[in-house]
């Protein structure tokens, strides 16, 4: 491997490239280039070429790094400056809890026959859950959640739903949550986003669509810090693809803009949600092509609280 290869390679981004960024240092790669000097201008006219592709190569090659369809759209952009600008500090102490509320509905299987029938009952059902998690994360939490009255039918031959609602389970949570190691996750938006891949390598449909996801989930467990997840709404900008998919409302009537990638692969479209007046994140949302109806969403909430409420019954007062 030549010294130029080498600089080619090494300049190479963490970040999945543009497809035809990829072939393009493919065949600069490929390319041989006389070592003699060319004779003639048939010689001069082959080494133009070769510099010509050189250079639509690099520029092709580069373009992930400067934006263009190496990141999320204009509109996407700003939505996620939005939510960044609307990301408020909360002055809290080590001894507190965050108390996070989640607030789902997820399309559910009616009855004990098999859920891939093609008659098959379907019907939305909303679920809360409560988590507190330690301040300092040193405590074990707690985690209340129930299953509440179907919505309505989306699927199958007309059926009178089950009006029955399961009780309210509650029980204790390990802390801290392991999975995510905030602690190490970097402040500055490239190096965040780089962690993202990093972190994401081999999971989801695509590198891009995974790492939007691992941004998602960091987001969702509800207490990353403040300055995190202004990082994080910075950080996907950057990511491939991102783009708004919907301006719409959720299942309790807030209009909201989904942002997300288009998954041609699986008909899966990811979208993570942001209030359409405050510009904050709210919730995720995620939909399948076919079935048309097979749409689950989330919105999410939390806020400082000093103690721990384990009693069940208080998850109906997010009914």
């Amino acid at each position: 491997m030549d010294r130029a290869e080498r600089l080619i390679r090494d300049a190479k981004p963490p970040a999945e490239l543009d497809d035809r960024a990829e072939a393009a240092l493919a065949r600069i790669l490929a390319t041989p280039v006389d070592a003699e000097r060319p004779r003639g201008r048939r010689g001069w006219v082959r080494l133009g070429a070769v510099a010509a592709v050189l250079v639509l190569g690099l520029a092709l090659f580069l373009s992930p790094l400067l934006g263009g369809r190496g990141g999320a759209t204009a509109e996407a952009a700003s939505v996620l400056d939005a939510a960044a600008r609307a990301v408020e500090d909360t002055p809290s102490r080590a001894d507190q809890y965050w108390k996070v509320t989640t607030r789902g509905v997820y399309p559910q299987v009616v009855g004990d026959g098999p859920s891939e029938a093609p008659d098959a009952v379907y019907a939305l059902q909303p679920e809360v859950q409560i988590a507190y998690v330690a301040v300092d994360g040193s405590r074990p939490g707690w985690l209340v959640q129930m299953s509440l009255p179907y919505l309505r039918q989306v699927s199958g031959p007309p059926t009178t739903l089950p009006v029955k609602t399961p009780a309210p389970s509650s029980f204790v949570v390990a802390a801290p949550e392991p999975d995510y190691r905030l602690g190490e996750l970097s402040l500055d938006p490239d190096e965040l986003r780089d962690q993202l891949y990093a972190r994401s390598a081999g999971r989801g449909n695509s590198r891009d669509d995974a790492a939007l996801e691992e941004a998602a989930g960091i987001l969702r467990i509800g207490y990353a810090s403040a300055d995190l997840r202004r990082s994080l709404f910075a950080a996907m900008r950057s990511i491939r693809g991102v783009k708004v998919v919907d301006r719409g409302e959720t299942q309790d009537g807030r209009a909201v803009v989904a942002l997300g990638r288009d998954e041609r692969s699986t008909g899966e479209h990811r979208e993570l949600l942001f209030a359409a007046d405050t510009g904050e994140y709210v919730g995720e949302r995620s939909r399948w092509s076919d079935p048309e109806w097979h749409v689950s969403e989330a919105t999410f909430t939390r806020e400082l609280v000093d103690k721990i409420d384990d009693d069940p019954s208080q998850i109906h007062a997010h009914r």
